[in-house]
C-alpha cells in the first residue's frame, strides 16, 4: 500500500497496549475463518495481540481485535504486502507473527522472514514449505520418509508425453496459490475422469501458475491430523470429515474429533513432522484406503477449522507461538476430548440451500438442519463464526450467509 503505507489505527493501538503482555503477536487475514480463534486464544493467554486484514474489507473485527490494520493485499500486491507487514513489526515492535489461514501469506513469509524487522515467523522455514506444501515435492517427501502417497507426476506443459496415473485423477497446481509476476494466482484443484477433461484442465492450470500436478484420485476415509510441532515433539487431534461444502468436492464444512486416533495415522503424522524438523502450528491430511494412509496434503499453518482443535483441548495458536518464541512447552500433557463437532455455517448453509432446491428428502434436509442447530446449544460442538459472546464477527458471517444462500459454487473443484 504505496500511499501511506498501512492504515495505523488508534484503537487498534490502544486496544494492543492495554492488553497482559507476554510479548506482541501480530495476526494476519484476521477476517479469515480461524482469525478471531486465533485473536481470543493468544489474548486470553496474554499476549498483546495486533490483528491485520486486507485493506477496503470490514471483516476481521472481533471481541479481542476490534479494529484491525489494514494492509495491502498479498494476493493483488505481494511486494506493497511485505512493506506493510515489516513496517508494521517494527512500529508495535511485534515478537511474533503468526499466518492463519492462508496459504499464499504463509508462502510469502516462509520466503521473506527478513521482512519482518527482527519478528518470529510462527510457520515453515522457505525449505520446510517447498518440501511438503509443494505438491511436486510432497510426494517424495513422503516416500522418503517411509510413508504412502498417491501416484502423482508434475506437467509442466500440456504436451508433455509421460506416465499418466489412473483415471480418475485430480489435476492441481504445485500450491494452492502460486507466485506467477510478483502476483499471488489462486487455482482450485480440478477433479477429471477422461483423458479429454484431463488435458483441458492442465492446460487450464498450466497457462495459470506455469505447471501442473497430476495425481490418481484414491477413494477412501479423510483423515485430518490438527498438530503443533515443537521441532522435536508434536500434539495431534485426529479429525475426520463428515461432510464437505460442496458435496463430495468441497472444503471441510463438517468434522469430528475420533474417540481414538489410529496407530498408523499417529505414527505417520509423527514420521513426517520429525522429519521435517517443524516448530509451529500445521495439519496434515490422509486418504485411508483398507487400512493405508496414504499421504494426501500438507499445510504448515493454522487450519481454517482450528476451533475444533481448540474444544477438544489443543490451543494451537498459543502453543504455537510459545513455541516459536523458544518458550517450553508440554506438548505431552495436551488431553484430547473426543466426540468434539464442528460446524462450518456457511459451507453448511451452502448445501441446506442447494438441497432444498433439488427437493431432496425431508431427511436429507434436516441433517443440515440438525447440524446447525445441535452446534449452537451443544458443548461439545461449535458453529464456525457464531459465537454468541464476541458477536462482530457474527455480524460479519451474516452477511456472507446471505450471499450464500444464492450463491452456487461449481462443482469442479475438489479440496
Amino acid at each position: 500500500m504505496k500511499a501511506g503505507g498501512p492504515n495505523y489505527n488508534k484503537m487498534s493501538d490502544g486496544d494492543a497496549a492495554n492488553q497482559m503482555t507476554r510479548g506482541t503477536v501480530l495476526v494476519l487475514q484476521v477476517g479469515n475463518r480461524s482469525g478471531p480463534w486465533a485473536c481470543r486464544s493468544l489474548a486470553r493467554a496474554g499476549f498483546r495481540v495486533l490483528g491485520a486484514h486486507d485493506a477496503g474489507r470490514v471483516a476481521g473485527r472481533s471481541r479481542y481485535c476490534r479494529a484491525p490494520i489494514r494492509t495491502a493485499s498479498a494476493f493483488a500486491a505481494a511486494d506493497d504486502f511485505l512493506d506493510d507487514v515489516e513496517r508494521v513489526c517494527r512500529r508495535y515492535a511485534v515478537d511474533a507473527v503468526l499466518s492463519n489461514d492462508d496459504e499464499g501469506i504463509t508462502q510469502l513469509l516462509a520466503a521473506h522472514p527478513d521482512r519482518l524487522a527482527g519478528a518470529v515467523f510462527v510457520g515453515p522455514t522457505a525449505e520446510q514449505y517447498e518440501r511438503v506444501c509443494d505438491k511436486g515435492r510432497l510426494h517424495a517427501t513422503a516416500r522418503a520418509a517411509g510413508l504412502d502417497a498417491p501416484l502423482a507426476v508434475m506437467i509442466e506443459s500440456p504436451d508433455a508425453d509421460v506416465d499418466w496415473p489412473p483415471l480418475p485423477s485430480v489435476v492441481k497446481p504445485r500450491t494452492t496459490q502460486t507466485q506467477v509476476a510478483g502476483t499471488l494466482v489462486r487455482r482450485s484443484a480440478i477433479l477429471v475422469a477422461t483423458p479429454a477433461e484431463r488435458a483441458a484442465a492442465v492446460a487450464e492450470i498450466c497457462d495459470a501458475t506455469g505447471s501442473a500436478i497430476v495425481e490418481e484420485r484414491i477413494g477412501g476415509t479423510s483423515w485430518r491430523a490438527h498438530f503443533v510441532g515443537d521441532g522435536t515433539d508434536v500434539a495431534i487431534v485426529p479429525v475426520t470429515t463428515v461432510r464437505s461444502s460442496p458435496e463430495e468436492a468441497g472444503m471441510s464444512s463438517v468434522q469430528t474429533v475420533a474417540a481414538a486416533a489410529p496407530a498408523a495415522l499417529v505414527d505417520a503424522s509423527r514420521t513426517l513432522i520429525a522429519a521435517l524438523g517443524y516448530r509451529g502450528p500445521g495439519s496434515v491430511q490422509f486418504i485411508e484406503r483398507a487400512g493405508t494412509f496414504y499421504v494426501h496434503d500438507v499445510n504448515l499453518r493454522l487450519p481454517s477449522s482450528v476451533a475444533v482443535s481448540m474444544l477438544a483441548g489443543l490451543d494451537m495458536p498459543r502453543l504455537a507461538v510459545e513455541s516459536a518464541l523458544g518458550r517450553p512447552v508440554d506438548l505431552r500433557s495436551v488431553k484430547i476430548r473426543a466426540g468434539v463437532r464442528y460446524v462450518w455455517l456457511h459451507g453448511e448453509l451452502r448445501t441446506l440451500v442447494r438441497r432444498i432446491q433439488a427437493r431432496e428428502p425431508l431427511p436429507r434436509v434436516w441433517e443440515i438442519a440438525a447440524d446447525i442447530l445441535l452446534a449452537l446449544v451443544s458443548p461439545h460442538r461449535v458453529l464456525d463464526q457464531l459465537v454468541l459472546s464476541d458477536p462482530l464477527p457474527t455480524l460479519a458471517l451474516a452477511g456472507r450467509g446471505v450471499r450464500a444462500i444464492t450463491r452456487t459454487p461449481p462443482h469442479r473443484s475438489v479440496a
